[in-house]
Order: structure tokens, then C-alpha cells, then sequence
């Protein structure tokens, strides 16, 4: 290879492009592209495009575009504003289920086949009922 082609492999390493799109830019084979690339690894530095803040404790939060948007700095922050917010967490799957032991209507988060309202009835639908 030439200085020119491994020139042209950094540069477009650092663009973000995968080994094929280097390969068919570059008229060099996948296999050779993929083991330079291997040989030669690049560090690519990825700049910071926005600073927010934790929306718990407000500490800083650096977020870089290939990441998902993050809004806490760490999950310890992340349950204890879930936990100061329940009312504005979006739960969406909750399922109306009226419990065959008691016969009251209950409501499951997440759970479609939870069928009892409590321990205490599942315990009670368990034990066989001796009719004298």
C-alpha cells in the first residue's frame, strides 16, 4: 500500500466509515483494509457536542453525539428521581386484572399473566379445598 492510500484509510477511519465503504472508496480489498485497519488501530477522539446537566443532582453531564441522550450521571441518581417522581414517569403497560380468589380489581405494571391480587390469594387458590 501507499502513503497516499493509508492517508486516505486514517481519514476516513476518523469520518466514521466501516471497513466497506474504506474498501469501495478506496478500490482496495475489504480483507487488506481490515487488517491494517487491525494493525493500525486509530484512535478517534470524539468531541463533545452539548453539556446538560443530571436533572437529579445537577452535576454536569457530558454527552457525545454517537451516544444516547443521557439525563442522569449515574443510575444511584436515576432511581432516586424516579422515586421523587412517580408521577411523571410514563408507565404505560399497566393491565386491569380482577384477582379469581378475592374478586377485587387490581392493576399489574409490566406483568400481563399476573393472575392474584396478593401472595396471600395465590397461597390461598393453591391449597385444595377438602369439602365435608
Amino acid at each position: 500500500m501507499t502513503t497516499q492510500e493509508i492517508e486516505r484509510i486514517k481519514d476516513l477511519q476518523n469520518k466514521g466509515y466501516g471497513y466497506r465503504k474504506i474498501a469501495t472508496e478506496t478500490g482496495i480489498s475489504i480483507n487488506t483494509v481490515k487488517s491494517y485497519i487491525k494493525r493500525h488501530p486509530v484512535n478517534i477522539v470524539v468531541e463533545p457536542t452539548v453539556v446538560k446537566h443530571c436533572q437529579h443532582c445537577g452535576k454536569p453531564l457530558i454527552v457525545r453525539f454517537s451516544n444516547k441522550e443521557k439525563r442522569f450521571c449515574d443510575s444511584k441518581c436515576r432511581m432516586a428521581w424516579w422515586n421523587n417522581h412517580r408521577s411523571e414517569v410514563q408507565q404505560k403497560t399497566f393491565h386491569k386484572k380482577i384477582c379469581p380468589t378475592c374478586g377485587v380489581a387490581f392493576a399489574v405494571y409490566g406483568k400481563k399473566d399476573q393472575r392474584f391480587c396478593s401472595k396471600a390469594c395465590y397461597g390461598i387458590s393453591r391449597r385444595k379445598v377438602v369439602e365435608e
